[in-house]
């Protein structure tokens, strides 16, 4: 005889093996298909370990079709007589796809600009024709693609053509047919892809240029003012060029340039075998832009001057109005994005404040130019340290310091991992200290835990520069890497620190 608990427990255990015996026998006969759930695109890279949440905005809120665009400053006042940086939240946000009509998805093309030089023999190129593959698995047959190769020389390897079911068979015979062959002339394919777009530019289409290499232009014009300036020439024609770097050879810095200037991405790819994982991320941010051609402008008040926003390139105009232009590229369905700005004020000395200026959002959808004004909230004049710090958006200046700020040293700390150089370390370090007095008069957590963080990196990557050269250039081309993942997460569509 059992007794009542035994005859609970045996029930139990009765229960669990029913369970188990159930998952098995469903994962033996399930389809592949409810086995394995679709890719999810994942959450963007976590924060710091000292993160700060964002606040609300504190300046005006714009918005006109489906972008708002709103301001934070971290502070309201400057002191008399100092020269003063205000740092400001640019805040882009695009509508969900939900509150979008039901037709999102818009017609893509797609061109890709593959690196078929000997350097890229076996795993490389038998995981870029994988990607390649994939990739046109997702295209439907309203999408077109091209495909360009280059090694000593370029080639049209398939102009557009509409990925129909007949077509992709045909495409996919093309992507078996590859092999290696000769140098690195980048500069030839790049022409190539552009003539291609030029040729068959269609319009209410997005068009996307993804360059692969895994070494160092060495043929053709191999220099960054060339190579960016046919960046350029794509965005010129209102295309993105996101650009993708295989193994650990090559050159980071140009393909980070060419991507700023081409208004896309860079993603490091140490991983190859997540090369197709990366073509989707593009595909998906391609075929769902909501904002085209987003061009970000500020028109400083008198002797105010745009320094840096968010790393990428500024292009200033001067005439009646200095205009600065900044170009961070399309916006997708349900993106959103911070940018920091940071403007450099000159010494104020009389009157009772300073203005900024005001920023200005222009891009276009479906064709139609939009814009969005947000002017910048004058800033007060105060003598004194204490009435200073009363003015300091403390929920705003940590989030600069703790993500824009630390990012932007930690680049810099990795391009000084490259030169070998202590001093550039200790530079960087002590750049990124001076914001410890503000921190302590705050009584900010959050800064001084970055602080700490910081001289733990600094260390670790004097430890680097004492490597021989090729891992002292990996440990770089690394750090700049996560470091510029991290300053701009919001952009990615997927995780790119993945790839590393």
């Amino acid at each position: 005889m059992f007794t009542k608990p035994q005859h609970l427990g045996l029930a139990l255990i009765g229960t669990l093996v029913l369970g188990t015996l159930g998952v098995c026998l469903w994962q033996r006969t399930a389809p592949a298909s409810a086995q394995q759930q679709p890719l999810q695109q994942p959450a963007h890279p976590q924060p710091r370990r000292h993160p700060v949440p964002k606040q609300p905005p504190s300046t005006s809120q714009a918005a006109t079709g489906p972008v708002t665009m709103s301001t934070r400053l971290d502070r309201t006042a400057l002191l008399r007589q100092q020269d003063g940086e205000v740092h400001i939240a640019v805040d882009l946000s695009a509508a969900q796809p939900a509150d979008l009509a039901s037709d999102l998805r818009k017609a893509t093309d797609v061109v890709v600009v593959l690196d078929i030089s000997g350097s890229m023999m076996g795993d490389k190129l038998a995981h870029a024709k994988a990607a390649l593959r994939q990739l046109l698995e997702r295209l439907n047959s309203e999408d077109r693609f091209a495909l360009i190769t280059y090694e000593s020389r370029a080639q049209l390897v398939q102009g557009f053509l509409p990925v129909t079911r007949q077509h992709r068979a045909r495409l996919q015979r093309k992507v078996a047919q590859l092999e290696t062959a000769g140098g690195t002339n980048m500069s030839a394919g790049l022409d190539l892809a552009i003539a291609e777009l030029t040729k068959s530019q269609r319009s209410g289409r997005h068009a996307r240029l993804l360059l692969l290499s895994d070494g160092h232009a060495n043929e053709g014009d191999s220099t960054l003012e060339g190579l960016a300036s046919r960046a350029r020439k794509v965005v010129q024609q209102e295309h993105v060029l996101s650009t993708m770097g295989i193994g650990d050879d090559f050159n980071e810095d140009l393909m980070t340039a060419m991507a700023d200037r081409g208004t896309g991405n860079f993603y490091y790819l140490s991983r190859v075998a997540l090369l197709g994982r990366f073509f989707d991320a593009e595909l998906r941010a391609a075929s769902q832009t909501v904002a085209q051609a987003v061009e970000l402008r500020f028109t400083p008040a008198q002797g105010v001057r745009l320094v840096t926003l968010a790393g990428y390139p500024i292009e200033t105009s001067s005439g009646s109005q200095i205009v600065q232009t900044v170009r961070p590229g399309n916006l997708y369905a349900g993106q959103q994005r911070t940018l920091w700005a940071t403007v450099q004020v000159p010494a104020p000395t009389e009157g009772r404040e300073v203005n900024l200026g005001t920023f200005q959002l222009h891009y276009k959808r479906l064709e139609a130019p939009i814009a969005l004004t947000t002017p910048l909230p004058a800033l007060a004049l105060v003598d004194d340290q204490s009435t200073f710090d009363r003015h300091i958006q403390r929920p705003v200046w940590e989030e600069y310091v703790t993500t824009e700020a630390y990012t932007q040293t930690e680049e810099a700390i990795g391009h000084a991992i490259a030169d070998g150089n202590p001093e550039d370390i200790e530079r960087e370090q002590a750049r990124f200290e001076r914001n410890r007095s503000m921190a302590q008069r705050l009584g900010s957590g959050a800064v001084l835990g970055s602080l700490a963080d910081l001289e733990s990196s600094a260390e670790e990557a004097k430890a680097q520069q004492r490597a021989p050269a090729p891992e002292r250039r990996y440990h770089a081309k690394q750090k700049k890497a996560r470091a510029l993942y991290e300053r701009r997460s919001d952009a990615y569509n997927d995780d790119p620190k993945l790839g590393l």
